[in-house]
């Protein structure tokens, strides 16, 4: 992924655009917000209220109309009833038969008759009903006497009169009864009385009025949902989602802005932030030339070893914990700076951080900075269950006018910050011009060197491992040297540590391993029992973190046909001193091929005697700075002897490196020393002075007169074969 980085004007400019722009779009979801909520008020409302009275207005129109037809129905069929009862009393001969025909045009459904005299008392004398039938006029239905009471005499002209008994209409209808009917009398006049039951006819309904007023509102309200929920749908949901999306935009936003200007983990200015401030800084000396300021580059020694062995959430806790050592101490040194607000500090990325001065009068205010930070961040850091150390190396530039761009300035701190790392680590360097060359020079290097792996520029040289006891040739160490086709040899400590920066020391690696296998077999097929019994190859520490390195060891021990026991891997203490547990189960897996393991550089100031049993190793390498004074001093002597005794007792070899005079050899082999390598024996061979060195080193023995005379032994021997002139190179 390649991340682009804009200049500082065109981001403000981008980010203020886009501030006015999601401003904007958020203003016009509010305004469409309102107005969707006003379309509702002025439309939903006088809508549903338009509908519920127009629907109430039809509802009252077919509701009279019913009534209207249903009133009519009743008075066609009632006249036309009355008309023929009239026409049949007038006809009718006997009482008798009169009642049988009256009883044949009541069983018409819902018709219900009565024929009542108008004498005085009245009688009836033809009915439908029983409870009409035979009654005495005392005992007639009050609505039938209220109907006769409006009814008057009979013969009014053969109107029909409509009355409202209750919740019946009732017709009466004047008829002439026959004297034969009326009991004899001469015009006796009678009326009859029709009721029409509208329940039991087919008459047209009338539809209640409060059940269509309420279908009437359901109707409504269910318009008014179907409208408001239309609106929704269509005006309200997408406002809202826009809404909702101007609302991720200014969050998206606002996290642009945080990610453009600070460092997601630690909180601090990030690169960006960090050289707008120091660009301003230097605009400003140019200024005021009194105007003064200065940039700490730091870089943390062993973060890379913590981060790989322990893992990145560790490395991740590291970076914050640091950090917040930076917020505190830069605060607790404001004092030296007469504007404390202009100091800043921030992460460049990785484990490499920078602070600003601002406004500083002399070096020696930056150096004073410097000093404090180097002793705060080399404390201990408690990580979980976890105690690391962590040493910062630091590269300061105080700027001038000669600097004009912030880069060149950061280029400069990062230069003088390698200085400190080459001149030993946790401490400070002030940059100066002849930086810059070293620094193109490590550059050119590094590029160059990448070029020669797998050509003859890279070769092996091998150091011989004698016995102290016997003076036996009993083992080589392969180390790598680089002849550069312009610059000649180049020192081993300057390549290897560029290889160690990058990802190249895992290629060298694999290429040493399977060179030194493939020689030392070489050896055997021509020198036999005078070869080399053991070849050791240095591991590096990126190298030990591979998760594949037992495969690859397993490839190159079947490829070259090797025994696995003749194999020795050197290890670093820094490799494992972080993580002794992740350590130990990365040996056991490298143990289990058959290879052997070796503790390269013992007693360098990070050594743990007591944690020396947990490894799985059979050799235990110390460091040529334990030999100085061991000739001399009681107490380095004791040391040795006692380190001697401890690892026998473990079933570890011990080898000395570096012996360059007798005199040490001497003390080693009271002292119990088994092994012993150095310039007192050879320096490092090519493979051709190798097998010269194995041809003159049969026969020498130790001479039983004591270590003195063992010693001007070796001595005499080195003499002669120094004299024919063996390969020197880097060590």
């Amino acid at each position: 992924m390649v991340l682009h980085v804009a200049p500082l004007e065109q981001t403000e400019a981008a980010r203020g655009s886009w501030a006015v722009e999601t401003d904007a779009l958020g203003a016009i979801v509010t305004t469409r917000g309102r107005r969707c909520a006003y379309i509702r008020l002025r439309i939903v409302l006088p809508l549903a209220v338009l509908g519920l009275v127009a629907l109430l207005v039809a509802v009252a129109a077919v509701h009279r109309t019913q009534v209207q037809l249903h009133d009519r129905h009743l008075t066609d069929r009632a006249t036309l009833l009355a008309h023929s009862i009239s026409f049949g009393a007038q006809t009718a001969i006997v009482l008798k038969s009169f009642q049988a025909w009256v009883g044949r045009l009541a069983d018409e459904p819902g018709v219900q008759m009565l024929v009542v005299t108008a004498g005085d008392p009245p009688r009836v004398i033809a009915g439908s009903t029983p409870e009409w039938l035979g009654l005495p006029v005392g005992q007639l239905p009050p609505e039938v006497r209220d109907c006769l009471a409006h009814t008057g005499s009979a013969g009014a002209n053969g109107a029909v009169r409509r009355y409202e008994c209750g919740a019946t209409l009732t017709w009466s209808v004047p008829v002439d009864v026959l004297p034969v009917l009326a009991g004899g009398s001469q015009g006796t006049a009678g009326t009859l009385l029709v009721r029409l039951d509208d329940t039991a006819t087919g008459l047209p309904p009338i539809t209640p009025l409060p059940p269509m007023v309420i279908a009437v509102l359901a109707t409504v309200a269910v318009a008014t949902v179907a409208v408001d929920s239309l609106l929704k749908r269509v005006v309200l949901e997408p406002a809202q989602a826009i809404e909702h999306h101007v609302t991720r935009l200014k969050q998206v936003e606002d996290e642009l802005t945080r990610a453009a200007r600070l460092d997601k983990l630690t909180g601090l200015p990030n690169r960006s932030l960090f050289l707008d401030r120091l660009q301003h800084a230097i605009t400003r000396a140019h200024r005021a030339p009194d105007h003064t300021y200065a940039v700490m580059f730091l870089d943390f020694d062993r973060f890379k070893i913590i981060n790989d062995s322990l893992g990145h959430n560790v490395g991740d806790a590291l970076l914050v914990a640091i950090a917040q050592r930076l917020r505190d101490n830069v605060r607790a040194v404001d004092s030296v700076s007469a504007h404390t607000e202009g100091h800043t500090h921030a992460r460049l990325g990785g484990d490499e951080f920078v602070v600003l001065l601002d406004d500083i009068q002399t070096v020696e205010e930056a150096t004073a900075v410097a000093e404090r930070l180097l002793e705060t961040l080399a404390k201990p850091y408690m990580l979980g269950k976890h105690e690391v150390y962590s040493t910062a190396s630091i590269g300061i530039v105080v700027g001038d006018l000669s600097y004009e761009l912030a880069e060149d300035v950061i280029r400069d701190a990062d230069t003088a910050m390698y200085e400190s790392k080459r001149l030993g680590r946790c401490r400070y360097t002030v940059f100066d011009a002849s930086m810059r060359e070293r620094v193109q020079r490590r550059h050119r290097l590094e590029n160059e060197l990448r070029r020669a792996i797998g050509t003859p520029q890279l070769s092996l040289t091998y150091e011989p491992v004698v016995s102290v006891s016997n003076g036996e040739f009993v083992a080589v160490e392969a180390l790598m040297r680089w002849r550069h086709p312009a610059d000649g040899l180049v020192d081993a400590s300057e390549f290897i540590a560029l290889a160690e920066e990058s990802d190249l020391i895992v290629m060298l690696g694999e290429w040493a391993l399977r060179e030194a296998c493939r020689q030392f077999m070489q050896w055997q097929e021509e020198l036999g029992t005078m070869a080399p019994h053991k070849v050791s190859i240095n591991v590096s520490r990126r190298q030990f973190n591979q998760h594949d390195l037992p495969e690859l060891v397993d490839r190159v021990l079947r490829a070259t046909g090797i025994p696995p026991a003749c194999v020795q891997l050197e290890l670093t203490e820094d490799t494992f001193v972080s993580d002794i547990r992740a350590a130990v189960e990365a040996m056991r897996a490298i143990k289990q091929l058959g290879v052997e393991l070796a503790i390269d550089g013992f007693g360098t100031g990070t050594s743990s005697f007591a944690s020396l049993h947990e490894f799985p190793v059979d050799v235990l390498k110390i460091h040529r700075s334990m030999l100085n004074g061991i000739d001399a001093s009681k107490d380095v002597a004791s040391l040795i002897h006692g380190l001697a005794v401890m690892v026998k007792n473990m079933g570890i070899d011990m080898v000395a490196e570096g012996v360059e005079t007798p005199a040490q050899l001497i003390a080693l082999q009271e002292l119990g020393c088994e092994y012993a390598q150095g310039f007192l024996f050879a320096r490092p061979l090519t493979p051709d002075e190798v097998r010269t060195f194995a041809s003159r080193s049969v026969g020498m023995t130790c001479s039983t007169r004591g270590a003195v005379a063992y010693a001007h032994q070796w001595n005499e021997r080195l003499t002669v074969f120094h004299d024919m002139g063996p390969a020197s190179g880097a060590q």
